[in-house]
């Protein structure tokens, strides 16, 4: 019978897959993003998501302000892009891999 093979076993396959992807990469930045303004503004809620998970404690339990839940918004929808990316990258590689071991 067939063995399955190791996981990884194309290194080179999956630097292809990263920078060839590009495209890919555009296109789903332009659905997500629509500008370069709005993913200036995904990067800056990041910082701001940053900033206030380091000044957790807070002695007077408040609501967070808007700045922050819109940058908590802002930073969830890059993590969505980068790892929507990467799943894109990763299905490839894996049915490429497939093609290449059958």
């Amino acid at each position: 019978m067939h063995e399955r093979p190791a996981d990884f076993q194309h290194p080179l396959l999956a630097l292809a897959l990263l920078v060839g992807n590009f495209p890919a990469y555009i296109f789903l930045g332009r659905l997500f993003f629509g500008s370069w303004q709005d993913l200036v503004d995904c990067v800056r809620g990041v910082v701001i998501v940053n900033r206030s998970l380091r000044l957790w404690y807070r002695p007077a339990q408040r609501p967070p302000p808007d700045r922050e839940v819109d940058g908590l918004y802002a930073a969830l929808r890059l993590l969505l892009f980068v790892l929507l990316s990467l799943a894109c990258v990763g299905a490839e590689y894996h049915v490429l891999a497939w093609l290449l071991y059958r």
